[in-house]
């Protein structure tokens, strides 16, 4: 029994939105979250790590985080409780799309993935309480890789939903991006 996943690039190059196409019978829906055939176009590196985010309240906001590695790396983002807004922004320098942001609505229901690349920075907030996500990412969590941007930062221009809950010290501490940020 298997089921497919389907790509379509979103606007900003190497973000890609998933549909998963579950199998549905009298018993529920079974669906697989990563398989390699449908998805070894865009990402040939195996999954090594799955990292699942619990959030008690709606308007919680985590990121926005990016990893600053030379090799081209996913995660792979899945709602499966609850609903939230994430919210991508392009940080590559020399990028068409530098400092450009798109915004998905996800939902535990709506059998979507986001693929995120390193280098666009990752963030979201809670529509309602009790969201989780899980992530599944290409390379193991390395402290000297990842940064994030002040979610607060004027010049990033992100306009969240709610009011902003939870934001943890970590992301309150990002610096805002300097008028002489060009990318990374």
């Amino acid at each position: 029994m298997g089921n497919k996943i389907d790509f379509e690039s979103a606007s900003i190059p190497g973000v890609f939105i998933g549909k998963i196409k579950p199998h549905i019978d009298h018993r529920g829906k079974f669906y697989r979250l990563f398989d390699l055939n449908d998805i070894k176009s865009i990402v040939s590196k195996p999954i090594v790590e799955v990292n699942f985010s619990e959030n008690k309240e709606k308007g919680t906001v985590r990121g926005m985080h990016y990893e600053n590695i030379p090799d081209k790396n996913y995660k792979i983002i899945k709602c499966i409780k609850g609903s939230l807004s994430d919210y991508l922004i392009d940080i590559r320098k020399g990028s068409k799309t530098f400092l450009k942001k798109i915004v998905f609505k996800l939902f535990e229901d709506d059998n979507k993935l986001i693929l995120v690349p390193n280098k666009v920075a990752h963030g979201f907030q809670t529509l309602e309480a009790n969201t989780s996500l899980l992530y599944m990412h290409t390379i193991m969590y390395n402290k000297n890789f990842e940064f994030g941007l002040n979610v607060l930062d004027p010049k990033l221009g992100i306009e969240w939903e709610l009011p902003i809950k939870n934001l943890s010290e970590r992301d309150l501490n990002f610096k805002n991006v300097k008028k002489t940020f060009n990318g990374i």
